[in-house]
């Protein structure tokens, strides 16, 4: 079952579902909105850079591709799961980002690949960049205990 907004703010409210920093605009109808963090990994032909912390505003070429991580921390009950995509507003701009899976159990930031297509954009630190819908599942026996578990910011990857 998908969250409706009253629900999101009822687990918000009981500190079942934690977000911070918890704006205004972070919950949606149906689900809550994310923010462009303050780092950002580029990734080239030869690899990724190492993590770069921006102040202001993250730019992506067109054909760029980079690994942006969020302004929020997110506490995730055992009960539920967030499907992750980008707003539809940038995808309009040429945007796009592979869809994707918060586990129930997750604790941190998240790390978003993010490609630029059409043109460069310059996405602003603390802009509502994903959409996550949140859905009810059966509490799980295993909550995700993965490397990204308590995540404080963008986290990258090695070649082989």
């Amino acid at each position: 079952m998908i969250l409706a907004d009253w629900e999101i703010q009822t687990l918000i409210d009981a500190k079942k579902l934690i977000i911070e920093p918890l704006s205004d605009d972070v919950i949606q109808p149906n689900g809550i909105d994310l923010s462009i963090g303050h780092e950002v990994i580029r990734i080239s032909p030869d690899g990724p850079s190492p993590a770069m912390h921006e102040e202001e505003k993250i730019t992506i070429g067109m054909g760029e591709r980079c690994l942006i991580g969020t302004l929020e921390r997110l506490e995730m009950p055992i009960d539920l799961v967030g499907l992750v995509n980008i707003r539809s507003s940038y995808s309009r701009r040429g945007m796009m980002s592979p869809p994707t899976v918060i586990d129930a159990g997750f604790k941190g930031k998240l790390t978003f690949l993010v490609f630029g297509t059409a043109h460069t954009v310059e996405l602003k630190v603390g802009e509502r960049f994903w959409h996550v819908v949140l859905a009810r599942t059966q509490t799980v026996a295993k909550p995700y205990q993965g490397k990204y578990q308590e995540s404080t910011g963008v986290k990258g990857f090695k070649l082989d």
